[in-house]
């Protein structure tokens, strides 16, 4: 290059690495050719101050720079810059060795996506919040400003499924309409993700008629956008997205990265998806008496306290029902084991039926059941209670005691309450409903 920027030189290396052939860049301004855009103003005043000073940080020292390629992306080179100076006083010439350091810049960003990817992962109790901590991980640390995961759905379209952004930037209008998005493949980006399998760039996004959020990214100041498939065994699971205020050429390296993490991301969602749903099905089986299917004196208990909470918020009437199968040690004797099991599932069944949605019927124990009701007064629940007395299975009878909330006592002094009702009601000859005063 000589002393006003212009390519003196360019050999078959040169060629190779940047795509153009010696003869189209003879005499022309190096900045134009090979330096990013966005750099091409720092490279002419640091030549300026080279000429003027000879003080040039770059000049004789090995630099980490960005280049750009005559197709128009962006990829990363290690470079070494001479200056000779002319003999006679004359301006000098410049010589740069540089080469191509993708594959090494490539390496380098996919074990810093995967780090994120693995530790977002390790650290999150559920798929959602491991979705949040991933976009959250991979966008600061690739400097991106707003991020989504757009799930594939039963029925293969594409629902997003956790959002992410930057403080600098306002992205609200674009997050409400993204979540009101179901995108089929081929539609807007996440979709042409999804259609073809691969990642997709879009330098400028907003100015893409494609783009079907194209005027939210507009006001929201966003630009440049890539969108990288997450695949399972093989099947694309759900698309990663990226946008930035930025406008950025497309960085091989960067998309390299996330489209090899794009497989990782798929298969530890699919361990935690399965980890979740096991532990939900634990839960389910903790809190649910295996017998009659009904919520067990556990759920009950969490149940009412959260129920009595309410009630007090919002100046509600709650009531419970205790309920017991009259003679059931006796049955159990007389017919055994079996057939008292079967007594108290064909109880619970014709129980549950009598009960409205907001209602809870629970097995507290033994030949035991509980009954919330809430949002009425007493009068109303000894009119409830008694139909599911009277819906207790044929040969057999049952007994219940009510009691309303008082409005500061506790779950316990309650339940006791309704249990000394039901105690009352069967001291009084059994077949019969006893209401707490």
């Amino acid at each position: 290059m000589d002393a006003a920027g212009r390519i003196l030189e360019w050999n078959r290396a040169a060629a190779l690495t940047f795509g153009y052939a010696r003869e189209e860049v003879m005499g022309r301004d190096l900045a134009d050719t090979i330096v990013p855009a966005c750099s091409r103003q720092d490279h002419r005043d640091g030549l300026a101050r080279f000429l003027q000073t000879g003080d040039g940080p770059l000049v004789g020292a090995r630099t980490e720079l960005s280049a750009i390629h005559r197709d128009g992306y962006e990829f990363p080179v290690e470079i070494s810059i001479a200056c000779d100076a002319s003999a006679d006083g004359g301006a000098p010439t410049f010589h740069a060795f540089l080469h191509d350091i993708s594959e090494r810049r490539l390496s380098e960003n996919v074990l810093a996506a995967v780090r994120s990817v693995t530790t977002a992962m390790a650290r999150a109790d559920t798929p959602e919040q491991a979705l949040e901590a991933l976009l959250d991980r991979l966008g600061r640390d690739m400097q991106w400003d707003v991020g989504g995961f757009w799930a594939t759905a039963g029925d293969g379209m594409l629902e997003l499924a956790a959002g992410w952004r930057r403080d600098r930037v306002d992205a609200t209008e674009f997050e409400r309409l993204s979540r009101q998005l179901r995108l089929e493949a081929g539609a807007g980006l996440p979709g042409l993700a999804l259609e073809r399998g691969e990642p997709v760039w879009i330098d400028d996004y907003p100015a893409d008629p494609g783009m079907l959020r194209a005027r939210a990214a507009r006001t929201a100041g966003l630009h440049s956008a890539v969108a990288v498939p997450a695949t399972r065994e093989g099947e694309v699971v759900g698309v990663i997205e990226f946008l930035s205020a930025d406008v950025r050429v497309r960085d091989r390296a960067a998309v390299g990265a996330l489209a090899t993490v794009g497989g990782h991301i798929g298969e530890l969602l699919g361990v935690l998806e399965e980890r979740h749903a096991l532990l939900r099905r634990l839960e389910t089986l903790a809190l649910t008496d295996q017998l009659t299917g009904l919520p067990n004196r556990r759920a009950w208990e969490d149940t009412l306290a959260r129920e009595l909470a309410r009630a007090a918020r919002d100046a509600l009437p709650a009531c419970i029902a205790v309920l017991d199968i009259d003679a059931f040690k006796r049955y159990n004797d007389e017919r055994g084991h079996l057939a008292g099991d079967a007594l108290l599932s064909q109880a619970a069944e014709a129980w549950r039926t009598q009960l409205r949605g907001g209602d809870v019927l629970a097995r507290y124990g033994g030949d035991e059941f509980a009954a919330l009701i809430p949002g009425r007064a007493l009068e109303t629940a000894v009119v409830v209670v008694e139909r599911l007395r009277r819906a207790a299975p044929e040969g057999c009878t049952c007994s219940a005691g009510v009691a309303m909330w008082d409005g500061a006592e506790t779950a316990v002094d309650l339940f006791g309450r309704a249990d000394a009702a039901l105690y009352v009601a069967k001291q009084s000859g059994r077949n019969q409903l006893a209401a707490a005063s």
